[in-house]
């Protein structure tokens, strides 16, 4: 597998608590366990984000080796597989920016999937240009591992990929 260049710099932010719904769930009853266990994914994505700001390197045991990236934030990007196809993209997307910060907001509780909303502040590599913007991160997991990752330039692309909101 591939070393990623870590963060040029990076920092956690204020991190929200995860977002439950209104409905009461009645100790031990199937909509409980399964609240359980998305809140299980929630504390899984919110501990790897932390883990990747401090270290430059992703929580890689929480990964699946199968594990599918798609990035709507390049065009014609396709999709990265496995391990290796993480390392890559990260690599890829890092080499754009001179510094970047990526500080977690909130992260959303979706059945299977978590959603992350993040704060992208950078400086374009060659260009320059300051960058500040809010972007998202889509983790579908299936027996605590990631098992699909969507990245978008925008909060409600990715609430609607998780299935929270109409697309735009």
């Amino acid at each position: 597998m591939d070393e990623i260049a870590g963060p040029r710099k990076a920092g956690l932010g204020a991190v929200a608590a995860a977002c439950v719904g209104a409905q009461l769930d009645v100790p031990g009853s199937a909509r409980d366990n399964r609240r359980g266990m998305t809140a299980e994914n929630v504390e899984l994505m919110r501990a790897g984000q932390q883990h990747f700001v401090e270290t430059g390197q992703p929580a890689w045991e929480n990964i699946h080796p199968d594990v599918e990236v798609r990035d709507h934030d390049i065009p014609d990007a396709g999709s990265y597989r496995g391990l290796d196809g993480v390392a890559r993209w990260l690599r890829q997307w890092g080499e754009a920016w001179e510094t970047f910060e990526l500080g977690p907001t909130q992260f959303i509780d979706a059945g299977d999937k978590v959603v992350g909303l993040f704060t992208l502040t950078a400086t374009g590599k060659g260009s320059g240009v300051k960058v500040e913007r809010d972007d998202a991160i889509v983790w579908t997991l299936r027996d605590g591992k990631i098992v699909e990752l969507d990245y978008f330039n925008n909060t409600p692309d990715a609430l609607a990929a998780a299935g929270l909101a109409q697309p735009r």
